[in-house]
C-alpha cells in the first residue's frame, strides 16, 4: 500500500448561481497528491475547483462560494484559489488538514484512499465501497454506445434535408430561368457553360453558407446545451473538434454536388425552342 494516499470526500450543496441546490463533490487531499496534482495548495479559506464547475457556474479565482450542508443546512464559505483540469464531475479541492478542521474531524481523519492498485491489506468488513477508472469510464462509454449510433442516423438525415432543400431552391432559380437558358442554347452555348453560367453563383453561396451555417450551429447548441444542463446535476461540455467542422461542411457540399447533377439533367432537357413559344 505504498503508494496510497488517504482522502476524504463530502458533498455540499451550492446556494448560489445558476442552479442552487447542485450537488458538489468536496475533497481533501493529502499534501503533494500523486493523483490529483493542483498547480498550488489553496490558503487556509480557500479552495481549488473543478474546470467542469468552472465551466458550468462561470467562476474564476477569487470569487466567492458559499455551500450548505444537506441535512443540517449549515453554511461553508470558500474563495476560489484556482481551476484545476477535471471534467469528471462539478468538486472542490482543498488540503486534507483543511477539510478537517472545516468539518470538525479529528486530525487524523480520513476516509477513502487514492491507489493504483487494488488494496490487498485492508479487511473487507471495513470497505464501504470501490471506485475503480472502469466505473468512472461506464457513464461515458455507455453513452457513446447508445448516443453513437444515433448520432450516425441523424447525419444520414440531415444530408437528406440538405439535399431536398438545395434542391428546391435551385429548382426554383432554373425553372425562373427557362426561357433565358433556352434562348443562350440558340446562341451557341454549350449546356456545360449554361450549367456554370447559372449555377456557380449558387456554388459560391452554398459554401459560404455551409462554412457559416456550421459556426453559427455550433454557437447555437452551446447556447441550448447550457439552458439544458442548468436544470441537471453535473456538467457535460460541447466539444467540437475541427474536423467535425469539416465532416458538416463536406456533408453540405456532397449533397450540393448530387443537386448539381440533378440541374445538369434538368438544364439538358430544356428546348431550344422553349424562348420561341414565349415570345409575344
Amino acid at each position: 500500500m505504498s503508494d496510497a494516499e488517504k482522502y476524504s470526500m463530502t458533498t455540499l450543496l451550492t446556494t448560489t448561481g445558476i442552479r442552487v441546490g447542485e450537488s458538489v463533490s468536496v475533497y481533501g487531499l493529502e499534501s503533494g497528491s500523486n493523483y490529483v496534482r493542483l498547480e498550488m495548495e489553496p490558503a487556509e479559506g480557500e479552495v481549488m475547483i473543478s474546470s467542469a464547475y468552472a465551466d458550468k457556474f462561470g467562476l474564476k479565482r477569487g470569487d466567492r462560494l458559499v455551500f450548505s450542508e444537506k441535512y443540517t443546512g449549515e453554511e461553508y464559505d470558500f474563495t476560489v484559489a484556482g481551476v484545476y483540469d477535471y471534467m469528471g464531475g462539478v468538486a472542490i479541492f482543498m488540503p486534507l488538514n483543511m477539510f478537517n478542521r472545516v468539518f470538525d474531524r479529528p486530525a487524523d481523519s480520513y476516509n477513502g484512499y487514492l491507489s493504483n492498485e487494488e488494496l490487498t491489506d485492508i479487511p473487507e468488513k471495513y470497505i464501504a465501497t470501490t471506485v475503480t477508472e472502469e466505473d468512472i469510464t461506464r457513464v461515458s462509454r455507455q453513452l457513446d454506445h447508445s448516443m453513437g449510433g444515433y448520432m450516425n442516423y441523424f447525419k444520414v438525415a440531415c444530408l437528406i434535408f440538405a439535399v431536398i432543400l438545395i434542391y428546391l431552391l435551385t429548382k426554383v432559380i432554373i425553372e425562373r430561368n427557362e426561357n433565358a437558358i433556352s434562348m443562350v442554347k440558340i446562341l451557341g452555348y454549350e449546356n456545360g457553360e449554361i450549367a456554370s453560367l447559372y449555377l456557380m453563383s449558387t456554388t459560391w453561396v452554398v459554401l459560404f453558407s455551409a462554412v457559416v451555417g456550421a459556426f453559427l450551429g455550433i454557437k447555437g447548441l452551446e447556447v441550448i446545451w447550457m439552458q439544458v444542463m442548468k436544470d441537471l446535476d453535473g456538467w457535460l461540455p460541447v466539444y467540437i473538434g475541427p474536423m467535425s467542422y469539416v465532416g458538416m461542411i463536406v456533408l453540405v457540399f456532397a449533397a450540393y454536388l448530387v443537386i448539381l447533377f440533378i440541374d445538369y439533367r434538368r438544364i439538358k432537357r430544356i428546348p431550344m425552342d422553349e424562348a420561341l413559344k414565349n415570345v409575344e
